[in-house]
């Protein structure tokens, strides 16, 4: 979230950035996905801040703990929401490894990162007795897949429920419309009787009827 303007940056684009964001999280169906380094105390967020505003129990927040390689000690706890800096979400967080800018020059693919991913995190001992569902990119697929699942069941019966409230309210609308104009005779008839209503109207106002 930026704070100081840079360039042709407005002078309040913190405020704006602010507000960009609230407009999305403030609805209760909306699923706020954080990207955190893993270095960082995750209680510090700027967007865990904003985010306590709408969702103060931490239900619909997911934590993306990025650039896992520059972990500091605890980071096992940390993951799993009990240790110092970590935030106990019900959506929990997903540690995942960035390509380095070498790897981003070299345009290493999505599948090769993966495996770069997976081996890192066999080989440090730090992540070694963490439940699989914290750690690699795969994980973080499978918990928005299931996110999102969980979202729809939930969402779509007060959905299909407005829906049909705003058709039976349309359908009603309809039924006040005056009748539909289905031909030329019809259509000369009410021009005519429009013609002559506003003809009479200022007879009336000029004559003072």
């Amino acid at each position: 979230i930026t704070r100081n303007a840079v360039g042709d940056q407005p002078e309040n684009i913190y405020e704006n950035i602010v507000d960009l964001i609230t407009n999305y999280i403030k609805k209760p169906t909306a699923i706020v996905l954080h990207v955190i380094p893993a270095s960082e105390d995750f209680t510090n967020s700027e967007s865990m801040k904003i985010s306590k505003n709408y969702d103060p129990n931490g239900d619909r927040q997911l934590i993306v703990v990025s650039k896992i390689d520059k972990y500091d000690k605890g980071i096992g706890d940390k993951l799993q929401g009990i240790g110092p800096g970590s935030m106990a979400l019900k959506l929990g967080c997903v540690a995942v490894l960035n390509r380095t800018p070498e790897q981003i020059e070299d345009d290493v693919p999505f599948y090769k990162m993966r495996q770069l991913e997976q081996q890192f995190f066999q080989l440090n001992k730090a992540f070694q007795l963490i439940p699989v569902e914290y750690l690699g990119c795969e994980q973080l697929i499978k918990r928005l897949v299931s996110i999102q699942q969980a979202r729809i069941r939930s969402t779509l019966p007060g959905i299909l429920d407005e829906l049909k409230n705003q058709i039976k309210q349309k359908k009603s609308e309809l039924k006040n419309m005056p009748p539909a104009v289905t031909s030329e005779m019809e259509c000369w008839t009410l021009y005519s009787n429009l013609i002559k209503k506003y003809r009479d109207l200022i007879y009336a106002r000029v004559h003072g009827v």
